[in-house]
């Protein structure tokens, strides 16, 4: 299946816009309908807050195992289960540290 690039950019945009009207709530409706056609898209133009287009496709990382499956996994020192606020690893998080545990050079990057 592949991506219109004019029409994912159109939806994106007028998502966003519903977002900003939504987070703004602007109480008159005659200066809400103000802001909505000064930011609204137009195929041919554009848009006032956006030069793109741009995409951006962030996909939602993969599980990996819970904190205490990992650690009990591996061996590792059971305080680790309390030091994170978060139950599960994310799967590259995972590979991550079972490269490094298993000591394979490990390329880390935020």
């Amino acid at each position: 299946m592949s991506i219109n690039p004019v029409v994912f950019s159109k939806e994106t945009f007028e998502s966003f816009t519903d977002f900003l009207i939504s987070t703004l709530n602007i109480a008159d409706e005659g200066l809400e309908n103000q802001l909505k056609d000064l930011i609204a898209y137009d195929l041919l133009r554009g848009s006032r807050l956006v030069n793109g287009p741009y995409i951006y496709l962030n996909r939602p990382f993969v599980k990996g195992k819970s904190i205490r499956d990992f650690t009990e996994a591996l061996n590792l020192d059971p305080v680790l289960n309390t030091v994170f606020t978060y139950e599960n690893l994310h799967k590259h998080q995972e590979e991550a540290a079972e490269s490094i545990v298993n000591k394979h050079h490990t390329i880390v990057s935020t």
